[in-house]
């Protein structure tokens, strides 16, 4: 399913921004009528632990079950990805499934941190890739390690 919430009156729905509860008619027809669903304490805290190339594979999959390939999805043999719609999917996507990250940079962000390769030419132009990241073997993402960053620590001077 596309990113369960709990809902609340006024609150938005399944694969709805703020701004699309407010107005329905923003809402893009292939999610605007999805059912709730409720997440057990346990599937939210899995989520939680969730690394980012899993959590983006499990999105990526989501789109593509609930037809919302025109927003973001595998490309070519399955071995990059496109974002079609990227105000689409900071809208509506990233709130979901990357609740702490703000902007569709920080996600950008986060792809440079797991070195993806953003491809540069050919009929995949603006794709991603990276050899862990695969539609057909998804649990190999786990193998997929994070950049650390240097810390901003105050060199002692002796």
């Amino acid at each position: 399913n596309l990113g369960a919430r709990f809902v609340g009156p006024g609150m938005a729905t399944l694969g709805e921004s703020a701004t699309q509860a407010a107005h329905p008619s923003l809402a893009p027809p292939s999610l605007a009528a999805k059912p709730l669903v409720s997440l057990s304490t346990e599937r939210i805290l899995q989520r939680r632990s969730e690394s980012f190339p899993m959590t983006l594979h499990r999105l990526l999959a989501d789109l593509e079950a609930a037809g919302a390939s025109h927003i973001a999805t595998f490309v070519g043999q399955g071995d990059a990805f496109l974002i079609k719609n990227p105000k689409m999917f900071e809208e509506i996507v990233i709130s979901d499934y990357f609740p702490r990250m703000g902007s569709f940079g920080s996600f950008q962000r986060q792809l440079n941190l797991y070195d993806f390769k953003r491809i540069s030419y050919g009929p995949h132009r603006g794709a991603y890739k990276h050899s862990l990241f695969t539609r057909q073997y998804p649990l190999l993402a786990r193998e997929m390690k994070r950049t650390k960053i240097k810390g901003k620590a105050v060199k002692k001077i002796e």
